[in-house]
């Protein structure tokens, strides 16, 4: 081999192991969707609020699949993610005071498979509450994911915003 094929091949290794070999893993989630947010008046302390529109999809070809491992909210914020699940179809499902599971989701469903190029996105169902005795919110979601095969963990964040107001709060926007 000429000194020239080896100093290439000794390149893509070292850039390999620099950026986490993210070549091994070509599937990434996308959010189709554009920035919207929700407010929910008048929600008591660890009440469940189920969120059901919040579009996912898989921007790659052929048979990649996503497993997402975790959905939180922002560090600081007092809004809890108590449970998540992905439904693979549009579903129809707005926002509920009710738990996921009451929904009918289920919260070890989290393989995402619909890819963008279908028209059709899959859906990221989550379950929020507020964890304090103060008006919870998060300016968006964090969604941690992988390849379901394997590879490296990769982040998408969502401008999904979503406030829930305590009881009686008349200070913070659209919460009375």
């Amino acid at each position: 081999m000429s000194q020239r094929v080896i100093a290439a091949a000794a390149a893509v290794v070292a850039a390999c192991v620099l950026a986490g070999c993210q070549a091994i893993s070509p599937v990434r989630v996308e959010y189709p969707g554009t920035a919207v947010g929700s407010v929910i008046p008048d929600m008591a302390l660890h009440e469940a609020m189920t969120f059901g529109d919040i579009t996912m999809c898989l921007d790659a070809s052929g048979s990649e699949t996503a497993q997402i491992d975790s959905v939180e909210a922002p560090e600081g914020s007092t809004l809890e993610i108590t449970e998540f699940s992905i439904a693979d179809q549009g579903v129809g499902f707005g926002n509920d005071r009710i738990t996921l599971i009451d929904a009918g989701f289920d919260p070890d469903e989290r393989t995402l498979t619909r890819p963008c190029a279908d028209n059709e996105s899959g859906r990221l169902i989550v379950e929020a509450s507020r964890s304090t005795a103060d008006t919870a919110s998060a300016d968006e979601l964090i969604v941690h994911y992988s390849a379901t095969g394997g590879g490296p963990e990769r982040t998408l964040w969502i401008p999904y915003a979503i406030t829930l107001c305590a009881p009686g709060d008349e200070e913070t926007e659209h919460c009375t």
